[in-house]
């Protein structure tokens, strides 16, 4: 499928999910799964199609959390051991992948070294 063939405003979730990175609220399972599924397929569609926006799009990973009663995050694949817990809230991520490394690495006191002057 052409990425024409999906709202624009999802093109743009992979623009600033690769940069910046962006946080949505959804209403259920269903709909975080089914949104999910979307984007990566609009990724493969961006890939084919070589779009200007792809390497972003590229380098961003998704990911599904929901909240409990209890006030704690929860990643999407410990959904099934709740125990007694109620969901408050679904969240769908949108993340570089390499935004959370760089963060560690400084973290642990790693940086970029730049490279001397030619002059």
């Amino acid at each position: 499928m052409s990425t024409k063939n999906y709202d624009a405003r999802l093109l743009e979730l992979w623009r600033d999910g690769g940069g910046p990175g962006i946080e949505l609220k959804l209403d259920s399972e269903a709909t975080s799964v089914k949104l999910r599924q979307k984007l990566y397929q609009l990724r493969k569609a961006m890939a084919k199609e070589k779009h200007e926006w792809y390497e972003l799009a590229a380098r961003a990973t998704i990911s599904l959390v929901y909240l409990t009663d209890d006030g704690k995050e929860n990643l999407y694949r410990d959904h099934k051991s709740l125990y007694g817990k109620q969901i408050t809230a679904w969240l769908l991520r949108i993340s570089a992948s390499d935004l959370n490394l760089d963060k560690v690495l400084e973290e642990a006191g790693y940086t970029v070294v730049k490279a001397p002057s030619l002059d």
